[in-house]
């Protein structure tokens, strides 16, 4: 029986209706716009002035003293607070003749400003973790070792609800605000989610079934006070990026990495704008006002908060046969701590050497 080769008789073509590729920036909780809320600056850099909330809160005895007078106080000015906003551009070509001649369906134009923006949306988050993950910025913080942290999940000595409960307190003490945001890593948090100390906790307090699957987000939160933290403050996230380089060699083409690293935050968010009181939360993400709030001419772009700062700027035409124009994409924008003490940070949180559960997730 002879069998018909339906290939030998169609001349293979590219479907030019669509390109497989990564059109939208999926992660709905990032720590450069929820934890540093966007907030304009008219320059680069700039001052705003800290009042001296220690001797506002320092007791001072309404006495009348022996002479009839009564004490005398004043407010105090601790300085000023300086942000810096670098300016951080990627330059991309478009040569008329390879563009004109390129399938429909790739938009290279397009695509190379995705890239371009899917790159520094990237280095906000790592501008973002990498000042959370310093102690010396995130001046409240606990460091976790072994068998008392949040993935130790047998270990009696381990108490992730504890640990937090205290994390809260020490926030609204401080600052008389409740936490806004608890940031778990996802890998970290499924982990988490499994530890008998939570799954004890649940059935004694809240009268849970003894059943691992009904611990998540929800649970956490009601196991914790309501009066320290807002509804919806525990915030599994899932940001991840590709740590190698651009040209990667074939063994090492991709290493997905958290920019959290192995850890904890929580913040009481500020509001943006200078609005009275609001503003004592713990930081901002100032942008420069000038620079335009979004690339032109791409909706999968255009769709996604978070893009104040960025701007796209033409450049001189750049000399090759057949020419071609330059571009620069550019981001101007930092994070800015104000208040120190709205935050608190949980370092090691997890066992970042556990790479058979994480895998590379927490070596960054």
């Amino acid at each position: 029986m002879t069998m018909l080769n339906f290939n030998s008789r169609h001349v293979r073509k590219t479907d030019t209706r669509y390109v497989i590729s990564r059109n939208r920036w999926e992660y709905p909780h990032c720590a450069s716009v929820e934890i540093f809320p966007p907030d304009p600056s008219q320059m680069q850099s700039d001052l705003v002035w800290e009042e001296d909330v220690l001797h506002k809160m320092r007791r001072q005895q309404a006495v009348q003293g022996p002479d009839g007078t009564f004490p005398i106080v004043n407010s105090r000015m601790r300085g000023t607070r300086q942000w810096d906003i670098p300016l951080r551009v990627l330059k991309i070509l478009n040569p008329n003749i390879e563009d004109a001649t390129t399938d429909p369906a790739i938009t290279p134009k397009q695509r190379r400003q995705e890239t371009a923006w899917y790159k520094l949306r990237v280095e906000r988050e790592v501008a973002a973790w990498q000042l959370l993950r310093d102690p010396g910025q995130v001046t409240q913080n606990i460091t976790l070792g072994t068998g008392t942290r949040f993935d130790d999940i047998h270990s009696s000595t381990s108490n992730p609800i504890g640990v937090l409960r205290v994390a809260c307190r020490r926030i609204k003490e401080r600052t008389g605000l409740k936490v806004t945001d608890i940031y778990i890593p996802m890998a970290g948090y499924l982990r988490m989610c499994e530890h008998d100390n939570i799954m004890r906790e649940a059935v004694n307090k809240l009268n849970l079934n003894a059943d691992r699957s009904t611990i998540n987000a929800n649970v956490i939160e009601r196991l914790l006070d309501e009066s320290l933290i807002v509804p919806g403050a525990v915030k599994p996230f899932e940001m991840v990026f590709n740590n190698t380089n651009d040209r990667p060699s074939a063994a090492d083409l991709e290493k997905w990495v958290y920019p959290s690293g192995p850890m904890v935050i929580l913040v009481a968010r500020a509001t943006p704008g200078g609005s009275g009181g609001s503003d004592y939360g713990f930081g901002l993400g100032k942008y420069l006002d000038i620079v335009r709030s979004a690339i032109p001419n791409d909706p999968e772009i255009q769709i996604v908060t978070g893009n104040e700062g960025f701007g796209v700027y033409e450049a001189p035409e750049y000399e090759m046969a057949g020419h071609g124009t330059q571009q620069q994409i550019l981001s101007a924008w930092a994070p800015f701590i104000q208040q120190e003490r709205a935050a608190f940070g949980i370092y090691s949180a997890f066992d970042a050497s556990n790479t058979a559960t994480y895998q590379d997730l927490f070596t960054f």
